[in-house]
C-alpha cells in the first residue's frame, strides 16, 4: 500500500486492539473513498500479522449465505488442505478453524448485505448465516480475527460492542 497519509493514529489504534486477547472483529466504517479498505491493509501488511494467513473476501451485490460461507471455507481448506470439509454445518467448521488456528480475515462492502429502503445497517432477507457468522466471530473464543469494511454502520453491532468488536 503506497499512498497512506495521515492515517497513522488510525493504524496504530487497530494493532492495539488486534493485539488484545479478547478482540476477534474489528468494524471499519465511513463513507465511501475515506480508506477504509486502505487502513485495513496496512494493518494486515503490519508487522504483527505478516506471519498470520490471511484472506480477502470482497461482497458483491446478491451474496447469499451459501456463497460466502463457502467462500470463508474454500480459503480455509487452501491453507489447511488436510481439514476435512464437513458435508453440513460449514459455519461450525470455520469457526473450528478459527479456534484451532490464528487467521485473519478481511471481509470488504458488508453494505452489499443490507436491505435498501430499511434503517441503516439492516441486513436484507437471506443473511441469516452471515449474521450469525458475525455474531461468533465476536463472542465465541478463538485465535483469529475478522476485519469488516463497510460503508454503513451494521445495526446489530450496538449489541456486539465491547472487548469482542471493535
Amino acid at each position: 500500500v503506497s499512498e497512506f497519509v495521515a492515517r497513522e493514529a488510525d493504524l496504530d489504534q487497530l494493532q492495539q486492539w488486534q493485539q488484545e486477547s479478547d478482540c476477534r472483529a474489528i468494524v471499519l466504517w465511513g463513507l465511501a473513498g475515506v480508506g477504509k479498505t486502505t487502513l485495513a491493509a496496512k494493518l494486515l501488511a503490519s508487522q504483527d500479522l505478516a506471519s498470520v494467513p490471511t484472506g480477502y473476501l470482497s461482497l458483491a451485490a446478491g451474496t447469499t449465505d451459501e456463497y460466502f460461507l463457502a467462500a470463508v471455507a474454500a480459503w480455509l481448506r487452501t491453507l489447511n488442505p488436510a481439514a476435512h470439509l464437513p458435508d453440513g454445518d460449514l459455519l461450525g467448521w470455520i469457526m473450528q478453524q478459527f479456534g484451532q488456528h490464528r487467521y485473519f480475515l478481511l471481509v470488504d462492502q458488508l453494505e452489499v448485505l443490507f436491505q435498501p429502503g430499511q434503517p441503516t445497517g439492516t441486513y436484507r432477507p437471506g443473511t441469516g448465516r452471515i449474521q450469525q457468522f458475525f455474531r461468533q466471530v465476536a463472542e465465541q473464543l478463538h485465535q483469529s480475527l475478522v476485519v469488516w469494511v463497510s460503508r454503513e454502520k451494521p445495526l446489530a453491532m450496538s449489541q456486539l460492542r465491547g472487548g469482542q468488536v471493535r
